[in-house]
């Protein structure tokens, strides 16, 4: 699902290059680690030959261009103990060009495939480290492709796949940006490429599974139980979450300006129940101050939750399912702008998200800018000025578009907030806000 830039992003592209500054590139939020405990982040080494354009190009062949996902309906075993899965997907896709020869989706090959169809028949397929190529026999228009699967996912880049524990209680999720969906999940794992989707996990009876969307089932079989999970709105590969283990549970509503209630929830390990609804209990105020600024809250009619997850390195920006590391949970609110941050992705990510990679620092550089915005209209000019001059000085000159070897650091999150505000100086509150409004209410869902 493509989408073209407006002016007012044109514009941001034409002053970004005369930002300077000094160089501290850190890994996703280390910034907010280290300033507000003090110690040194835990370090993630990415491996950046995956980011550089020829992998991509090999990761996302051309012929991905001509092909739209429409829907993955996707059955998930998580087996914990032997730290496998079972599992199948069916993906609707519409192809766009009848001289395709092939049909290329993202899928590593160390996971068996123990059936494949297309359009209910056998088809013939090669497999590469991480592609399966489908070879149709005839010119399709739109297809049903359905692959079971099983085996041990591969734990890349941020933590793709994670069978783990804490305190000897067993916890599975996943962590898919920026290019690791298809470590469990054959698809096109392309940002631009969205798509509705389902999912059916199983695990535990004692689990309680999370996914995106709304839940629309729960079923137990025996010592097994299935949550069933559904999006009504689109959803990139790299928002598509899987959390399981022993959560409680807070509900809440939330009354949107639309005038909508929204289920808002909140699960957390029970150890860290009290203090995790302490830390949370500032969502509503956030989501409103949001929907003032940006517009109504983009996911109405499935939720909005936070989740505790044990991803130590911050937090993340799930489709409707923030995750925040197990170890910000504190009962005083000292990570707050964390919580901020992954909301705001909300508008800025997930529903508006960028075509490619090299456009990151539209969810990174706006979801940074959003605290700021969210400080001034909760005290005033000096907190927005606060704010941005603690990430003054943390990052030098480069580019926002296409930042090779910097997608996770301070160039893109913190110069993406000072371009921002730099526009909005250049062309005033009204229109700034205005143009806001309006990319969102123009490329929502896109």
């Amino acid at each position: 699902m493509q989408k073209n830039n407006n002016y007012f992003l044109i514009f941001t592209f034409l002053i970004a290059g005369i930002m300077v500054s000094s160089f501290l590139a850190f890994h996703k939020f280390s910034e907010k680690i280290t300033l507000e405990t003090g110690f040194d982040p835990i370090s993630f080494t990415l491996n950046l030959k995956d980011y550089d354009e020829h992998s991509l190009v090999n990761y996302n062949p051309a012929n991905q261009d001509f092909l739209d996902a429409l829907m993955y309906d996707i059955k998930i075993n998580l087996i914990p103990k032997e730290k496998k899965i079972d599992a199948s997907v069916k993906i609707k896709l519409k192809i766009n060009s009848q001289n395709l020869s092939s049909i290329p989706l993202n899928f590593y090959n160390n996971l068996e495939i123990t059936s494949l169809s297309l359009n209910g028949k056998k088809v013939k397929y090669k497999r590469e480290e991480k592609l399966i190529c489908l070879i149709p026999a005839e010119k399709l228009d739109t297809v049903l492709v359905e692959i079971s699967y099983r085996g041990v996912p591969k734990n890349l880049g941020f933590g793709s796949f994670n069978f783990t524990e804490r305190n000897k209680l067993l916890f599975v999720y996943t962590m898919n940006e920026p290019i690791y969906a298809s470590t469990w999940l054959p698809c096109i794992d392309k940002p631009n490429d969205k798509a509705l989707m389902q999912i059916k996990i199983t695990n535990d009876s004692s689990m309680v599974s999370l996914s995106n969307g709304k839940l629309i089932k729960i079923e137990s079989n025996g010592d097994k139980k299935s949550y069933t999970w559904k999006t009504f709105y689109p959803i990139s590969t790299y928002l598509i979450a899987i959390y399981s283990g022993k959560y409680l549970q807070k509900k809440e509503k939330y009354f949107s300006i639309s005038k909508d209630s929204v289920e808002l929830n909140y699960f957390l390990f029970p150890e860290d129940f009290e203090e995790g609804v302490k830390d949370f209990s500032d969502n509503p105020k956030y989501l409103k101050t949001f929907e003032q600024l940006f517009g109504v809250y983009p996911f109405t009619k499935e939720k909005y939750s936070v989740a505790e997850f044990l991803w130590q390195n911050g937090a993340m920006e799930h489709q409707t399912l923030t995750g925040i590391g197990a170890n910000f949970i504190t009962g005083r609110k000292f990570f707050s702008d964390m919580l901020i941050h992954e909301l705001a992705h909300h508008w800025w990510g997930n529903a508006v998200g960028p075509k490619t990679w090299k456009d990151i620092w539209l969810n990174e550089g706006f979801a940074t800018y959003s605290e700021a915005l969210y400080w001034e209209k909760e005290a005033g000019f000096d907190a927005l000025k606060t704010t941005l001059l603690a990430k003054f000085g943390t990052f030098e000159s480069g580019t926002l578009y296409n930042p090779v070897g910097e997608l996770f650091s301070r160039l893109v999150y913190d110069k993406g907030a000072w371009v921002l505000h730099m526009l909005r100086r250049e062309i005033g509150d009204d229109s700034f806000f205005k143009s806001l409004r309006k990319y969102f209410e123009t490329f929502k869902y896109s």
